[in-house]
């Protein structure tokens, strides 16, 4: 989801405006929004597609691995909670994207 029900936006959502956001776009991956034209070509998200679609499949992909996860008894989700969880899995795919695509990834934030 790009906007939950209560405004909670994802990382790509931040990228979209109020002015530019339809609920339509739910479900619906960031190149189908530039692609049907409900970003324009010039937009911050449009000229960064590649990286913006990988991390929203970076996203998506940890969010089914911890769903995943909370199916299989003695995981370490169940000691470790779903947010840590979550963010192992996406810093482990996006640790390999940046590799494959020789950026510097780093999990200092500060």
């Amino acid at each position: 989801m790009y906007r939950t029900p209560n405004g909670t936006k994802c990382a790509i959502g931040l990228h979209i405006t109020d002015d530019e956001y339809r609920p339509e776009m739910e479900k619906r991956q960031i190149k189908e929004l530039v692609l049907e034209g409900f970003l324009p070509p010039n937009h911050v998200l449009a000229e960064h597609l590649k990286l913006a679609s990988e991390l929203q499949e970076s996203h998506d992909w940890a969010a089914k691995g911890l769903s995943q996860a909370r199916d299989i008894p003695g995981h370490p989700v169940h000691q470790q909670g779903d947010s840590f969880t979550f963010i192992s899995l996406f810093n482990s795919n996006v640790r390999d994207r940046a590799t494959r695509h020789n950026l510097i990834y780093t999990e200092n934030y500060e």
